[in-house]
């Protein structure tokens, strides 16, 4: 699994978040932490796919620490996606429900320039 620690790894993280696959496996802690220097250079995460982990290293997706943008009935998922305040806000909501889960959880991420969504 992915952490970052160094600007090097900061400049490559964001090269991996940016591609069409999104990132490798990247624990909620290590997005968190690096969410501050994502802001700094000017990212903001757009989309998240969570995976719970099994006891054998198995991944079971979890819709419910997710963020796609997929979701009109009343969710924030979806209008968040237009606003770079509120899809941070979601962001760290989730990451941080991943973390106090008694389960242990995967995530693979993309960014955008946060000038993106504002167009």
């Amino acid at each position: 699994m992915m952490t970052v620690q160094t600007s090097k790894d900061i400049s490559s993280f964001i090269q991996d978040l940016m591609s069409p696959r999104g990132s490798s496996n990247v624990s909620p802690e290590t997005v968190l932490l690096s969410l501050p220097d994502l802001q700094k250079r000017g990212f903001v995460i757009t989309h998240m796919e969570a995976a719970r982990l099994d006891d054998e290293g198995m991944q079971t997706p979890d819709f419910e620490y997710a963020v796609l943008g997929l979701s009109k009935n009343g969710d924030d998922d979806w209008d968040s996606h237009h606003d770079v305040g509120r899809i941070t806000k979601l962001v760290i909501h989730r990451l941080e429900q991943a973390i106090e889960s008694p389960m242990e959880y995967v995530f693979k991420v993309w960014v955008v320039d946060y000038k993106d969504i504002l167009t």
